[in-house]
């Protein structure tokens, strides 16, 4: 049975890294690495694994970019002068807006888990909206079709 974060129930700031924290225990941590660029790591047990991406060289991690929080009753906002992330309290679903507020990225069911029972650890899933014209490419490792929109993917990444 999926597991899902749940509603926000406290977030904080610090340099460019915002932390927020879901009744289920589950924690949602959103990083500014740029104006433009936003990593976004989920712990579904509340603890972060030691910070290692291949996707980000270590100067980047190492910048503090500027943005502003917003709070409403039903969102927070953290926004650059490029984008604008949304997420939403009820259920930590996010929501990637460019400063016009068009829509460049948005959850679907967004993140949720289930226990592994057979390996151990939890199975996490992700699901989005697809944009008109939204195409996805490459999974690194996978020699899939090209084009994966509407496709399913299984990534067994550590």
């Amino acid at each position: 049975m999926d597991k899902q974060p749940g509603r926000l129930v406290n977030f904080t700031c610090n340099k460019a890294i915002a932390l927020i924290e879901a009744t289920s225990g589950c924690k949602l941590m959103i990083q500014i690495v740029t104006e433009d660029i936003v990593r976004v790591r989920y712990a579904t047990d509340g603890y972060f694994e030691d910070d290692f991406s291949y996707a980000l060289q270590r100067n980047d991690q190492e910048k503090v970019t500027v943005f502003t929080t917003i709070e409403d009753v039903d969102f927070l906002y953290l926004s650059t002068d490029t984008i604008k992330v949304r997420i939403t309290k009820a259920d930590l679903k996010i929501c990637f807006l460019s400063t016009q507020g068009a829509i460049i990225n948005e959850d679907e069911l967004g993140f949720h888990w289930e226990e592994n029972a057979r390996e151990g650890g939890d199975i996490v899933k992700m699901t989005k909206h697809i944009q008109d014209g939204e195409h996805f490419y490459g999974m690194g490792d996978k020699t899939l079709h090209f084009n994966l929109r509407g496709k399913r993917v299984t990534n067994w990444a550590l």
